[in-house]
Parts: structure tokens; sequence; C-alpha cells
């Protein structure tokens, strides 16, 4: 057991301690806390966290090397998914992992909506418009690419063949 002294702000009531597990495995561990409040009052909280091992260091020296590693994220145009890939973008730059860029998938060609289409496919592409605006503010320049709805999953090596085709040119 561990017992460290910590200190609260008076404005924020925030306070923080540095701990340091020695376990060259790593794993689970729960963390429990306890003190009390300015008041008097019985203060207990517990996380679960996971604490690297030794072998890790290794895995994540390469995952934050520049030189070796880069992660593309590739993202749809719809709200929700854009905002888990900000959340995850966020994380990657928490952990200094390099991010690569940005593919956009599943555009749909808004000279569609120019056709007699169906109103859900229509609503669609207004949707799809607004968080494509959307991923050219957040992303700007690290937006790679993008490729348009197909008729079907890529999936298979032809598929990704013609996608790296429409990507990068035939």
């Amino acid at each position: 057991m561990l017992n460290k002294t910590l200190k609260t702000d008076p404005a924020t009531g925030r306070g923080e301690v540095a701990i340091k597990v020695d376990d060259d495995e790593g794993g689970a561990y729960i963390l429990r806390v306890a003190g009390t409040d300015r008041f008097g009052n019985p203060v207990v909280a517990d996380r679960a966290v996971t604490i690297s091992g030794k072998k890790d260091e290794t895995r994540l020296r390469i995952l934050t090397d520049r030189t070796k590693t880069a992660f593309y994220f590739v993202v749809i145009p719809e709200q929700m998914i854009l905002i888990d890939t900000k959340k995850a973008a966020e994380l990657f730059a928490r952990f200094d992992v390099p991010i690569g860029g940005y593919v956009v998938n599943r555009v749909i060609p808004e000279e569609l909506g120019e056709q007699q289409i169906p109103a859900y496919l229509r609503n669609r592409i207004a949707m799809q418009k607004r968080e494509l605006d959307q991923i050219r503010g957040a992303f700007g320049n690290q937006v790679l690419g993008y490729v348009p709805e197909l008729e079907r999953d890529v999936t298979g090596l032809p598929m990704i063949e013609r996608v790296a085709g429409l990507l990068y040119g035939s």
C-alpha cells in the first residue's frame, strides 16, 4: 500500500499525485484513493488502470517513432464517426503516436443531387456536405483524399487496388 499526501487547489478543488508502479510484466490494477474533504467527510474512489510492462517499451517506441510509423484514419462523413475520429486523434496526440493523415470514405457525389433521386438520398447528400465542411475545418491539409461511395465495401485485393487507383491515379 502506498501513502501519499494530496494538496488540492482551493479554487478548483483539483489535485494530482504521481505514482510509479514497478512491475516488469505490467497488468491490470485497481487504484483506490481514500481521504477526507475540507468538511471532514470521507472520500473514496476506485479506478481500474492498465500499466505497461517492460515488453511494451519496445512496442511503444516503435508506435511513436515517426520515421517508422504513421497511422491513417479513414473517416466517413457522418457526425458520430467524425466525433469518434477527433477523440481518437486527440488520444493519439496525447501519446505522441504519429498521424499520417485522413482519408474520407463513402462520399456520395454531389452531382447525384441534380438527378431524380429519392428524398432520403438528397438528404444524405446535404448531411454529408455539412460533415465534409467539418472535416475540412478540423483536418485541413491532413486530408489526403476522398473515396466515393462504391457499390460494395472495400474488401479484398481487387477493391483495394481500385481505391488506390481512385486516390493515387491508375
